[in-house]
């Protein structure tokens, strides 16, 4: 009896995912209004373009219903790519976060194939979500630091991606035309952002009245949503060495 299991395990098409079928972080944080990206990707490890799938959608708060034995949940929501043959792109955008959108999402999956054995497949992979009450934090780089004087310096703003179909906008504002220089978009470095991001870059000369407190911010949110508490980047007290 030993001798025939461990050649039922050798057979192919006897395993049918990898360790893990849905790979991913278990656990986001992110702020009121935010657009929140949960990454996730699947692999079957067999099944090729055998596999057919019964179920691929995402659950809020899921529970199991021992009746139907199944997941149910408050909401079902689809994946942001529809699922491919045995591996693909399984992330799901919540837009403009509430704060009932806090809670957990399991991505349910029910999916059979003639060469699995058994041939169908049921996965649960859960998630957490925070929500917190402050907005998305905007960073501004270099770190603040003297300037000197008649040295080009070059400001960037940059704030976390915005929901797919939003157009997030940023502009540079002082209070003073005496800080001039080209304004313009920049995607923020790989070293400042470790996610993709929204930035803007204000190149200047500083020059001796430019010396002590004298504003600099840059602004700006969804052009069509509206943006809680206009969220910015700001440079308050310029300092010439």
């Amino acid at each position: 009896m030993l001798l025939f299991v461990c050649f039922l395990l050798l057979l192919p098409g006897s395993s049918s995912v990898c360790p893990d079928l849905v790979t991913g972080p278990k656990e986001f944080v992110a702020g009121l209004g935010s657009c929140l990206y949960i990454s996730c990707r699947y692999k079957f490890c067999q099944g090729g373009k055998n596999i057919k799938f019964q179920k691929f959608h995402w659950l809020h708060q899921p529970r199991y219903d021992k009746t139907r034995q199944d997941f149910f949940g408050e909401k079902t929501l689809n994946p942001s790519n529809p699922p491919e043959t045995n591996e693909g792109d399984c992330s799901l955008v919540l837009p403009h976060l509430k704060a009932e959108d806090a809670g957990v999402y399991g991505l349910r999956v029910v999916a059979t194939s003639p060469q699995w054995i058994p041939r169908e497949l049921r996965w649960m992979h859960q998630v957490t979500v925070n929500v917190t009450d402050t907005a998305p934090a905007p960073h501004l780089w270099p770190d603040p630091s003297p300037l000197t004087q008649g040295l080009r310096t070059t400001l960037g703003c940059w704030v976390p991606p915005a929901c797919p179909k939003d157009t997030l906008t940023l502009t540079w504002e002082d209070p003073s035309p005496n800080i001039g220089g080209p304004r313009g978009q920049l995607d923020p470095p790989a070293t400042v952002a470790s996610f993709p991001g929204v930035g803007t870059r204000l190149e200047f000369e500083p020059l001796w009245y430019h010396d002590g407190p004298s504003s600099l911010q840059a602004f700006g949110g969804p052009t069509e949503q509206p943006s809680p508490g206009r969220p910015g980047c700001s440079r308050s007290t310029m300092i010439l060495a």
